[in-house]
């Protein structure tokens, strides 16, 4: 996986996401974009079972199908434009739980930070890390 290590301020910076353990005393934690990141999940749901960087469920109990489903579905989304087009998710409808989406995320992003990726993350990686290209990243 591309990544670098900025010493200074002890950052991993990765996919729209930055790993950071201010000093030895201090435990890690990561930092991601959570929009970009409830956005790929919700793009890999939407795949057909079996396509490259799709996520599927298995088993066979309809209700907690229908349960995972309330769940990914309960925050809306809008697109917004500024510099760039956006994806931005709102916070949960009421009396609505959005836990195994959350965690569904969390789970992408840790997947990312262990060098489990996409290839159009990879080609994203690729393109950023070239040593020609100067660019700014909005994380």
């Amino acid at each position: 996986m591309e990544f670098w290590r900025n010493e200074n301020d002890k950052a991993t910076v990765g996919h729209h996401w930055v790993e950071e353990r201010p000093n030895k005393r201090t435990l890690r934690h990561v930092k991601m974009d959570v929009n970009y990141w409830k956005s790929a999940c919700h793009d890999a749901l939407s795949l057909s079972a079996g396509t490259r960087g799709g996520i599927t469920f298995w088993g066979q109990n309809p209700e907690t199908h229908r349960m995972v489903s309330e769940h990914l579905t309960s925050e809306p989304v809008q697109l917004v434009e500024a510099k760039h087009k956006v994806h931005e998710w709102g916070p949960v409808m009421p009396n609505r739980e959005n836990h195994y989406f959350d965690c569904l995320v969390g789970n992408l992003v840790i997947a990312s930070t262990f060098g489990i990726i996409t290839q159009d993350e990879r080609d994203a990686l690729a393109e950023f890390a070239r040593p020609s290209a100067t660019r700014v990243v909005d994380l």
